[in-house]
């Protein structure tokens, strides 16, 4: 045994503490809960189905040039019970040929996707006055949103991409 051996030994249980608080530190997600992206009273969501539902709808965009973001994603899901509640109440919307055939462009939807996509179509048929109703729902709703897609606006009822400390706005052009 050489004379390193015990020293080496005794980095082994620092070097597995923090490895083991590095984890707890970044699995913290929503709410405190690791592996959730969303929680909206109560329904959760994991950054997994995030993933996944971004890539279904992507898949389906993809013709158009258009694609998708995850936090477009986690917004759509946080609006969704309440557009959807709000749009179908009122009359406004219910799935139409242009909501099928969207549907249609995704190889075996997720839930999750199928809820995003109502969200969407729901949302771009409410009035102003739906819309403030939506507001509303959301400010008393219980919402907790993983930092990494924004959080949310409770004055317009959408997620707000936050700025990092080491990005400082300026309210003024650049001079040239």
């Amino acid at each position: 045994m050489s004379p390193r051996t015990p020293r080496r030994l005794g980095t082994l249980p620092a070097a597995l503490i923090g490895l083991l608080v590095a984890t707890l530190i970044a699995g913290c997600g929503a709410a405190g809960r690791p592996g959730t992206a969303l929680v909206v009273d109560g329904q959760s969501y994991t950054p997994s189905q995030i993933v996944e539902t971004t890539a279904q709808i992507n898949e389906a965009l993809k013709a158009g040039g258009e694609a998708a973001t995850e936090a477009q994603i986690v917004n759509l899901l946080m609006i969704s019970p309440f557009v959807l509640a709000e749009a179908t109440s009122r009359g406004l919307w219910g799935p139409d040929n242009q909501y099928n055939s969207f549907m249609t462009a995704i190889h075996n939807p997720t839930p999750v996707t199928v809820a995003v996509v109502q969200a969407s179509a729901a949302y771009a048929s409410l009035d102003e006055e739906g819309k403030a109703a939506l507001l509303k729902d959301i400010k008393a709703a219980s919402i907790a949103v993983d930092p990494r897609y924004g959080s949310v606006d409770y004055s317009t009822g959408f997620l707000g991409m936050p700025t990092p400390d080491w990005i400082v706005r300026t309210t003024t052009a650049p001079e040239k």
